[in-house]
């Protein structure tokens, strides 16, 4: 299976947004838009996420992710995702 093909099969929430475990989201309710999150599990329809300066540790919904579309994040998600198979 090619890189590509198991990115567009990746978990994804209800809004169609890649769910990679190490690559950084946005949420939804988040109040400083600069900030980024590293998603660290998925367990049903909640993630644990963990902030990347002060490393502290948070679930939300996975409905909540935003996926950071940026070349670094997808990048990174293919290099994961590349891991696995």
């Amino acid at each position: 299976m090619k890189v590509e093909e198991a990115l567009k099969n990746a978990n994804k929430n209800s809004s169609g947004e890649h769910l990679v475990i190490g690559c950084n989201y946005h949420t939804t309710w988040q109040s400083n838009n600069r900030m980024r999150f590293i998603l660290i599990d998925i367990k049903g329809d909640k993630a644990l996420l963990g902030t990347r300066t002060t490393k502290k540790r948070f679930w939300t919904k996975t409905d909540d992710l935003i996926f950071i579309k940026t070349g670094y994040n997808f990048s990174k998600a293919r290099d994961i995702i590349k891991k696995q198979l």
